[in-house]
Formats: C-alpha cells, sequence, structure tokens
C-alpha cells in the first residue's frame, strides 16, 4: 500500500485539526454547565466532520482501490452526523421544541442512517453507486462511480435537512433584534460554506469532479462559529435561551404599546389572568382594572392585585416598567407574580392570630411593644393600638416587675431561646389576671426582629387550684377528725356503757349519752363544711341588713343585741351567706354570754355597689363587710389559728364554726381577717379562743371579722 501527497492534503488536515479543535472547547462548554442541547449538537457537528474529513483525506492519499472504496463509505457515515447535528442546533437556537424531538430526529437518522447503510455494504448490491473505478490525475488519484437513484435521493434528503436549519435561521432573524441578527448571519455562513462546496462536489465542477471537497467548507465553518462566539456571545446570548425563559418562566409578563394595549403576553400571564390570545389588542385597564393605580403612577412596586380566576380568589403582585427605544418611550412591560399561596397562608395565620384566646406582643430590643395582637381587646379589654409603643411591662403587677425584667433582659442576649413565665397583669376593669407566658427571642429573623411573648389567661386555672388546695385541706381536717375528735367521744362512751352495765350508774348512761350528742355536733358540722366549701352555682345582689336580720333570727340570742352600722349590697348566695353569719353570730353569744352586743355594717372605700342609711339609699362603693363584737376580743398570737377546723378552747365546742365561715367566705371570693372591734368590755371571744375577763380586755376592743373581696392574681407567680 502507497500513500501521495496531493494538492488537497494540507486543506483536509487543517479541517480534522479545526475539527478537534473546536469540537474539544464545545465538550469542554458542556462540562462547565449543565448540558446544552444546542452546544451539544454543534459538538455532534464536530464529529461527523471529522469522520467525514478523515474519510476524504484518506481516499485522496492512498493508491490502494480497496482503501479509496473504503474511505468514500465512510463519508457517507459523516454527513448523516453532519446535517442532523446542524439542523438539531438551529431548532435548538430558534426555540423549535417541536423539532427537538424523537421522532423527528430519529425519524431523520433511520433516513440517512439507511444511506450509511447502503453505502457500507454497497459492494454486495451496489445500490448507491456501481462501476467504481480510479482516475488519475498525474500528481494523484481518485475514485470515479456511477450515481444510482438512491445515491441522488440520499443527497436531496441531505440537502434538504441542512436547508431546513439555514431556513430556521434566516426566519427567525427576519423577526429578531438586532444583537440576535448578527449571530444568525454568522452562523447562516457556517452552514452555507460546506453546502456551497457540496453542491460544486455534486454538479461535477472543478478541476477534480471526483474529489469530496465539502469537508473543506468546513473550516469556513468554524471561523463563523468562532466569530459569532467571540463577538456576539453566540453560546452566552442565544434568542431560544429568552424564548425559553419568558414561555416557560412561572412570572407572567404583558407588553403594553403606547396606547396601553396589550401587545403580547406569555403563558403564564394567560394562565394568572385567565385569559387566551384573544386580549392581544384589547386595552390592558379593561381586561385587569385593577392595575390602573399603577400604570398612573400611584401605585407602589409590588402593587398586591386580587383576581377572580374561574370563580377562584388570586393574589398577584405586579411591577410596571417602561419599554424605550432609542430613548423614545414605546410601551410598557407588567410583570406579575402569582401570590396566592403565600396570601393565603398570611390569612390563615393572621385569623388564628385575631381569634386566638393567647395574647401576643412582639418587644423590640428597648422592650417597646411593636405589635400587639387583637386579643388583648378581648381578655385585656385594651385596644390593641393603645398598647403598641408602650413599654412591655406597663401593666405588669409591680411585684413581679422586676423578676420579668430581669428574664427578659437575659433572653435578648440569646438570640433563638425560649423562656416560660408566669405574671400578673391589670385588666381594663383595674382587676389583676394572672398569666403564663412564653418570650422566644427572635430579634435575628427579619421578619420578626423582635422578642416574642405569647401568654395565656391562667386565672380560672388559678383559682381552680386554690380551691383544689383548699379542698385537700378540708379532705385532711375530716381525715383528722374521725381518727381523732370522733374517736376520743366514742372511747368515752365505751368506757361509760361498759360502767353502766357492771354498776347500773345512771350517771354512766348520762355520760353516754352526752358523748353521743358530742359526735352528733360533731358530725353535723362536718358536714356543714363540707357544704359549704363547694363552689357557687349562682349569686344575686342581697342587702347585708336583710339577711343579717334573718341570720339572728335563727340562733338563741337570748339577751343579745343585733345592730347594723352601715347597711350595703352584696352579691353572693343568700342561704349560705346567712349561714356565715348565724355561726358568727352563734360564736360570739355562744362565748361572750347572752347580752352581747353583734354590730355589722359595710366596709369604706372599696367596689361593692351601694349602701343604705335607713330606707334611703345613697351612692358609693365598699371593699366589703364586717362582724364584730363587744367582747375582749381574740389575742393576735391565736387569731391564725381560729379558723383551723377543730380548734376550739370551749367545753363542747366543736372547733367548726369558724372554719365554716372561711370556707362560705372562700368560695365567695373573700377572704377573712380578725382584728380589734372598736368597742368591748364584754366576755365574749371567737370560737377557738380562750375567753378572757373584762379586766383582761382593757387594751383591746371585742373580735371583729372583717370580709374583703380576695385578690385572686394575688398569687405569687412562679
Amino acid at each position: 500500500m502507497a500513500w501521495e501527497y496531493t494538492p488537497y492534503t494540507i486543506p483536509f488536515a487543517v479541517t480534522i485539526l479545526c475539527s478537534l479543535v473546536f469540537g474539544a472547547y464545545l465538550l469542554h462548554r458542556t462540562r462547565e454547565r449543565d448540558w446544552d442541547v444546542a452546544v451539544g449538537s454543534l459538538a455532534v457537528v464536530c464529529l461527523g466532520t471529522l469522520v467525514w474529513g478523515v474519510a476524504a483525506l484518506l481516499q485522496v492519499s492512498t493508491t490502494s482501490f480497496e482503501l479509496m472504496v473504503l474511505a468514500e463509505q465512510w463519508t457517507y457515515v459523516g454527513t448523516p452526523i453532519v446535517v442532523i447535528g446542524w439542523l438539531v442546533f438551529a431548532a435548538a437556537y430558534t426555540g423549535h421544541d417541536d423539532l427537538v424531538s424523537v421522532p423527528v430526529v430519529g425519524g431523520l437518522a433511520l433516513v440517512l442512517g439507511s444511506g450509511s447503510l447502503l453505502a457500507l455494504t454497497n459492494g454486495s448490491h451496489e445500490l448507491l453507486w456501481a462501476s467504481p473505478a480510479v482516475v488519475d490525475y498525474g500528481s494523484f488519484s481518485s475514485l470515479t462511480y456511477e450515481q444510482t437513484s438512491a445515491y441522488y435521493a440520499f443527497v436531496i434528503a441531505a440537502f434538504g435537512t441542512a436547508l431546513l436549519g439555514v431556513a430556521l435561521l434566516g426566519r427567525f432573524m427576519l423577526t429578531s433584534r438586532t444583537r440576535y441578527r448578527s449571530q444568525m448571519a454568522a452562523l447562516i455562513v457556517a452552514a452555507a460554506a460546506p453546502l456551497m462546496v457540496s453542491l460544486w462536489v455534486v454538479l461535477g465542477l472543478g478541476p477534480h469532479p471526483t474529489v469530496e471537497l465539502s469537508p473543506i467548507g468546513f473550516v469556513v465553518s468554524v471561523a463563523a462559529f468562532t466569530y459569532a462566539i467571540e463577538r456576539h456571545q453566540l453560546l452566552d446570548l442565544a434568542p431560544m435561551a429568552r424564548t425559553r425563559v419568558v414561555e416557560h418562566m412561572r412570572e407572567g409578563y404583558v407588553v403594553l404599546g403606547e396606547n396601553e394595549r396589550i401587545v403580547d403576553l406569555n403563558p403564564a400571564a394567560k394562565r394568572l389572568l385567565g385569559v387566551g390570545e384573544d386580549v392581544i389588542g384589547a386595552d390592558v385597564r379593561a381586561i385587569l382594572p385593577e392595575v390602573e393605580p399603577l400604570l398612573d403612577g400611584d401605585g407602589r412596586p409590588d402593587t398586591e392585585l386580587s383576581v377572580t380566576v374561574g370563580g377562584d380568589r388570586r393574589y398577584l403582585t405586579a411591577n410596571s416598567s417602561t419599554l424605550a427605544e432609542n430613548g423614545t418611550e414605546r410601551g410598557s412591560l407588567l410583570l406579575l407574580r402569582d401570590v396566592t399561596d403565600r396570601r393565603q397562608v398570611e390569612n390563615r395565620y393572621q385569623e388564628l392570630i385575631e381569634h386566638s384566646a393567647d395574647v401576643i406582643a412582639v418587644l423590640d430590643e428597648t422592650g417597646t411593644v411593636t405589635y400587639a395582637s387583637p386579643s388583648h381587646e378581648t381578655v385585656l379589654g385594651i385596644d390593641p393600638a393603645a398598647i403598641e409603643g408602650m413599654n412591655g411591662l406597663e401593666r405588669v403587677h409591680g411585684d413581679d416587675r422586676d423578676r420579668l425584667e430581669d428574664l427578659l433582659d437575659s433572653l435578648f442576649e440569646r438570640p433563638g431561646e425560649t423562656e416560660r413565665f408566669e405574671f400578673r397583669a391589670s385588666h381594663a376593669d383595674g382587676e389583676w389576671h394572672v398569666f403564663e407566658g412564653i418570650a422566644r427571642n427572635l430579634l435575628d429573623n427579619p421578619v420578626v426582629e423582635g422578642l416574642v411573648i405569647n401568654s395565656r389567661d391562667i386565672t380560672e386555672r388559678k383559682r381552680r387550684e386554690r380551691e383544689l388546695e383548699r379542698q385537700n385541706d378540708r379532705l385532711e381536717d375530716f381525715a383528722n377528725l374521725v381518727s381523732h375528735d370522733l374517736r376520743n367521744p366514742l372511747q368515752i362512751a365505751e368506757a361509760y356503757l361498759e360502767q353502766a352495765r357492771q354498776s347500773g350508774d345512771e350517771d354512766a348512761f348520762e355520760r353516754v349519752e352526752t358523748a353521743h350528742d358530742r359526735m352528733e355536733a360533731i358530725i353535723a358540722d362536718v358536714l356543714e363544711l363540707a357544704r359549704q366549701g363547694r363552689s357557687l352555682d349562682e349569686t344575686e345582689v342581697v342587702w347585708l341588713s336583710s339577711v343579717a336580720n334573718e341570720a339572728w333570727n335563727t340562733v338563741r340570742t337570748e339577751t343579745a343585741t343585733l345592730t347594723v352600722a352601715r347597711d350595703c349590697e352584696l352579691r353572693a348566695d343568700p342561704e349560705r351567706l346567712r349561714r356565715l353569719l348565724e355561726n358568727l353570730f352563734r360564736n360570739s353569744i355562744e362565748h361572750a354570754g347572752p347580752a352581747v352586743t353583734v354590730t355589722v355594717g359595710a366596709l369604706p372605700d372599696g367596689h361593692l355597689a351601694g349602701e343604705r342609711s335607713g330606707s334611703q339609699q345613697v351612692g358609693g362603693a365598699r371593699t366589703g363587710f364586717f362582724v364584730e363584737d363587744d367582747g375582749p376580743g381574740i389575742p393576735e398570737d391565736e387569731r391564725e389559728h381560729v379558723f383551723e377546723s377543730g380548734y376550739t378552747t370551749a367545753t363542747g365546742g366543736t372547733g367548726f364554726g369558724l372554719a365554716i365561715v372561711e370556707g362560705i367566705a372562700s368560695v365567695h371570693g373573700w377572704q377573712v381577717s380578725v382584728t380589734d372591734a372598736a368597742t368591748g368590755g364584754s366576755t365574749a371571744v371567737a370560737d377557738g379562743a380562750p375567753g378572757r375577763s373584762a379586766d383582761a380586755s382593757e387594751d383591746r376592743g371585742g373580735a371583729r371579722f372583717e370580709f374583703t373581696p380576695r385578690d385572686e392574681a394575688g398569687v405569687e407567680p412562679t
């Protein structure tokens, strides 16, 4: 086998080198970013040109007939690769995705690939060409043959494919921007060069008609591609990129002409507005009246619009920008973004916050309230707008303020952390409520930029807890009574009963009867204490004098005297209030004697409904009421014990009278305290206090029981 140098050796070698270098460059670009169909298809063109160029070089460089035939066969392999790659590039570049599809590309590959297969097997059937022979041109030789109809069909299919790509570029160039026209002009030159050379070869023109010179035209193509890439950023500013972005972007855009009529809109805008192509040419104010403020310059950027599409409410944000050419305004562009999901979430959370039973506040670094939830109105009776701008601790109870301030100051230094606490805050009506709070430091959150405090009113829960504590205390008292107080008279009765059996002594039976009476009294008082400690079902407004007179009439008063110093209205359960007064009256009479004077009346300066003197009612609020006698009173060191169940110093007393009083007061929300009365001199003492003579009480008045509203929030928060 011999090789020979020809005038075409260098041109073919340059073609092969250009194919290798340009193909390597394109492959490098595809590795730098995600795979791009246009760039990848150009790399395929380089591969086909490489195969085509090597085969053409081999054909004119060998003197072997067999190698000439083999080389000619492989030129028909390179040709389909080049033209199909070129069409895919042109279609992808101009945005014709319908042509870059498996059916189209696969069909072309099947047709042109069949020609390649016929070429590779032509020696056995000669369907593509016949009678191959060697032509001697003096300095080199080449292969010649007779073309068949299949040959011309293959050539027409190849030319048609290549020309379709050129047509796509030409059509797009006529409607594209100036910058893209320069790119496409270079691409048309890149395609035209090898096409012209191939046509020259097919027509048998030139000094050596049998030489396959088509690959040489690719040198011009590489130069044109390089120019388009370097000068016009072919691979970065391709019009198909713009088309795909616009057509597939989630945001909608509407192009308006100078008269504010719709010139163009993308599929996203059609979907967002629920319109079709028929709106082109219509006045945008008629299609989207909500955008008028934006067009008039009164709207802000990201103006929110509310539109109804297909019966559904949709929320959009709109931006407007001017379209100008050579300094002259040609129209405007509306960019629409669907924020329906975000708005629905915001509305949902807004509804949750506005209807939440919790109180939510946001404090900045200075402790100032920057946001107060609407629940402030329902929970505390305060307008949220009045709270914003206020110090966050202003309505906190003074005893809790320093502790809470220290806790929040510490939390301000710990971004993202959370603290739990309890505190008391004032209601609009002046009452104190207990709250359980959770504070979280969200200063670093750009949306919040503050300390978020979520507080829940637990006043009722605290009240129930205290009630349970009191009930537990009563249960413990009952248990102690059963284990001790009832056992003692029971043992006495058993002892005297045994004595009576043995001796028949009548006095022993009387002592047994006395012990049984004692147990009966204890049981009655225990049941009374249990009943009066239950929660109230209903209350009503009653006059203190009326209930006091009813209670006085049910007690054996002997020669005792009842005086109403100042009448007032109370909201109470009349039956339980009567029992409270009965126990106090009975306590004074039993321990101070039948001549005791008992006085009841309203306390000054407070919040009860009113008072009356005689038959006249006068305005004025009161803090509570009192019951006092003119006995010697109760020593200070014993006053804290008088309300304990079973505590008594009186003979025959059960020690439950004042415990019942305290229980009734508690369920009414009152607190009872013992102090000295303004009068004295009798021998009366409270149940549970030792008796004293008149001489011993010279420095002290009688016993005075004061009932005042309990501060239900007055607990020490944790």
